[in-house]
């Protein structure tokens, strides 16, 4: 019973810590109404009884059947719980001779039996077999499960239209294993853990295959050995049904790696206010390099490889209040950025006579020149690209890309940039 006391300590330390996780790690906010997401199940599959001495009979010897049915729901795309019962009849093997533990047969007047010693009046309808017997007995569980959707997880985001749904538990319970020729009445508590895949029909509908352990104490088959648990385990297959399969998401999500781009610019800004006059004079070290650098004239998407392709016009003007920032070997515009381009096209719109020069960067310490050259010409124009689609005016527009050639700002991941320039 210490072991399972054990067990039981264990798993309750894995609810508190899946919870907690769940509140921490929904990016998306998302409603689950009492009457949407429940499900229904019904199943039936092999199941295996692993006692003290079973092992020393063939696994096809000692094969039964159980049946299954649960009502669950999920909280939200990640986690949820259910209630199920499980039953049916279980198979295992004893010796009749004693191997270091004892029989909790009872007679007539509640006295345990010495070892090795059987009911003379009932031997007779035992299953013998060699040197032992088979033990053949009912059970029944019930019991509370945790579970999380993997698929779900690893994507990060609830998916409606998954094929395959894996949903790892944990749980606890009651068994009662009810007593025949060679076993008493059994009743105690246990912890069971496996995992179901659901193989999505439709929305509705699902085939699930669920391999699951139930673990409870040695003296569930009758016999109190050196053991410290038995063991049922089950193979069931069988049919869900899923019950207004719908999640409400948030009108605004933000993805994870969204989520830590902002905090890592949250802190980035706090050591670039700290720093200030460092990057204010880097930041006219460039216009003057810019202001004396001779351009030649090129619209929006150069063709040429070189990165010194540029617009006409006058000299520099000046920076524009903000510049786009970009991950880690990526040009891709992030979802915090695009308010920035928002006030950009309302500026230009203020100031019709004004060109707009975009200049792209890589950080030094990442890639190697070809590389960074080519990155850097990419981010350029998928910010061009970006002012065309919200309706700017492509003779505006002009490019230019440095790689890793030039460095801007002082801490090497802040080169990861596109800087605007009026001209």
């Amino acid at each position: 019973m210490k072991k399972i006391a054990n067990l039981l300590f264990i798993v309750i330390v894995l609810f508190v810590t899946v919870f907690s996780s769940s509140a921490q790690a929904t990016e998306e906010k998302t409603e689950s109404q009492s009457k949407n997401n429940w499900f229904i199940s019904l199943g039936a599959g092999p199941n295996l009884l692993q006692g003290e001495q079973d092992g020393d009979k063939k696994l096809s010897e000692r094969f039964r059947y159980s049946g299954e049915f649960s009502v669950g729901k999920w909280f939200n795309p990640y986690f949820g719980s259910r209630l199920q019962v499980v039953g049916g009849s279980l198979r295992g093997f004893n010796y009749m001779s004693d191997h270091e533990g004892k029989y909790v047969f009872e007679d007539r007047n509640r006295r345990p039996f010495p070892v090795g010693y059987y009911p003379a009046e009932n031997w007779d309808k035992f299953k013998k077999v060699d040197d032992g017997f088979w033990q053949e007995f009912n059970y029944a569980t019930v019991s509370f499960d945790l579970m999380a959707n993997f698929t779900n997880l690893f994507f990060g985001s609830y998916r409606e239209k998954n094929v395959v749904d894996f949903i790892p538990y944990v749980g606890v319970g009651f068994i009662h294993g009810f007593s025949s020729v060679s076993n008493p009445n059994f009743n105690n508590v246990f912890v069971d853990m496996g995992g179901r895949a659901n193989f999505n029909l439709s929305p509705q509908w699902s085939i699930y295959l669920e391999p699951q352990v139930i673990i409870t104490s040695t003296e569930l088959d009758g016999y109190a050995g050196n053991r410290p648990h038995d063991l049922i385990g089950n193979l069931l297959v069988g049919l869900q049904f899923n019950i207004n399969k719908k999640f409400k998401q948030a009108e605004s999500l933000l993805t994870k790696e969204e989520v830590s781009y902002i905090n890592n610019r949250i802190n980035d800004n706090r050591s670039l206010i700290e720093n200030q006059q460092n990057i204010l004079e880097r930041q006219q070290d460039l216009l003057e390099r810019l202001e004396s650098r001779p351009v030649q004239k090129e619209v929006v998407e150069p063709q040429s490889s070189t990165p010194s392709s540029s617009a006409s016009g006058s000299g520099v003007g000046k920076f524009l209040p903000s510049f786009i920032y970009f991950q880690l070997d990526s040009y891709k515009i992030p979802f915090s950025e695009q308010s920035k381009l928002r006030d950009v096209i309302l500026y230009l719109k203020e100031h019709p006579d004004s060109k707009l020069l975009l200049v792209g960067y890589a950080d030094k310490k990442t890639g190697n020149i070809s590389h960074n050259l080519k990155l850097s010409k990419k981010r350029a124009e998928a910010v061009a690209n970006e002012l065309k689609y919200q309706g700017l005016n492509p003779n505006r527009l002009l490019t230019e890309w440095r790689g890793d050639s030039e460095q801007p700002f002082a801490q090497n991941d802040w080169n990861r940039v596109v800087i605007l320039l009026e001209r």
